[in-house]
């Protein structure tokens, strides 16, 4: 009985699930209306930050998930607040949001649905079995009570839904390791423009220009909002490298404004910002080897141990027992 009960709340939570995951709803006019009077970057193309409103974003996403949209509609405002535990365990949210082009509403629908798959699947497992063994004319509930499988299921819920943060912070570091990499080819070929006799403002649009890479496009939306606006590019800069956390772009505003102000030589500070970056990109790319080489030792270590142990045990089993 208890069993078919769980199954029947297992089934009807998935069903739910899957029907207010898959139904699809108009975007309210308001939202169209604030779609149409501001430009739209999405995340895929690397827009600039802010350039798509965030309650069109959160909007459209609750609304083409009605379900579990209302759902992390509350899981959202956790993540942000730094006060909470989420707030605390993805402290750089807002930043790593900034630099995947992820909105909080999604991350918390990824979280509600991480979560829920994680609760449910230590209790369908336990349904499937018990029938099974049911089926089978065999005893017992499958070797648990209910106790015990609502404790694993509570314990997956929480790791599933803490997978998706895990996921995003380690994507987020990805993608600060690859803009770090394109900026100093960006700074370079801003070196190579200033050489050709160019200024420094068409200097930074040329190079945001030659390339079609992820990071270089972003700088380039970052240059195009600031020349609308009638800031200083390297205003934008800096405020770029505040919002996705590279401060490698902040010392290179840093570098530009210095130029801009006080006419110190940029092209030759810039050539060695550059230099610089590349220095501590290889000394990333041999830490991180050295770490891959130490981490491969112990795995090394146990597979002689147990080779060793494979070749001497029959000798060894034949001294034991004296054959």
């Amino acid at each position: 009985m208890m069993a078919a009960a769980v199954a029947g709340v297992t089934f009807g939570a998935g069903a739910w699930i899957l029907i207010t995951g898959s139904r699809r709803r108009g975007v309210p006019l308001a939202q169209v209306n604030l779609l149409l009077e501001r430009p739209i970057a999405d995340g895929r193309n690397w827009g600039t930050a802010g350039s798509r409103p965030a309650q069109v974003r959160d909007g459209s996403r609750a609304s083409r998930l009605p379900g579990a949209g209302r759902i992390a509609s509350g899981v959202a405002p956790a993540i942000d607040a730094p006060g909470s535990a989420l707030g605390r365990y993805v402290s750089g949210s807002p930043e790593d949001r900034a630099i995947t082009g992820i909105p909080a509403i999604e991350l918390g629908v990824m979280c509600t649905y991480g979560a829920a798959a994680g609760f449910l699947a230590p209790v369908l497992a336990w349904v499937l079995i018990a029938g099974a063994k049911a089926a089978s004319g065999g005893g017992g509930i499958a070797g648990f009570d209910a106790t015990e499988v609502l404790a694993a299921a509570i314990a997956c819920g929480l790791v599933g839904g803490y997978a998706p943060l895990v996921w995003h912070r380690r994507r987020a570091s990805e993608l600060r390791h690859e803009f770090r990499v394109s900026l100093s080819t960006f700074v370079d070929l801003v070196v190579l423009a200033l050489a050709g006799g160019t200024g420094v403002e068409g200097a930074l649009v040329g190079a945001s220009e030659s390339s079609g890479h992820w990071g270089t496009r972003r700088i380039g939306y970052a240059l195009a909002a600031c020349r609308a606006g009638g800031v200083a590019s390297w205003t934008a800069l800096d405020q770029l490298g505040r919002e996705i956390a590279v401060g490698e772009l902040r010392e290179l505003a840093a570098a530009l404004e210095l130029a801009g102000t006080e006419g110190s030589k940029v092209r030759s500070s810039l050539a060695a910002r550059a230099e610089s970056m590349r220095r501590h990109q290889l000394a990333d790319a041999e830490r991180d080897a050295n770490a891959a080489t130490e981490r491969m030792f112990l795995p090394g270590a146990l597979l002689l141990v147990g080779f060793l142990l494979f070749i001497g045990y029959p000798a060894f089993a034949r001294i034991v027992t004296g054959f």
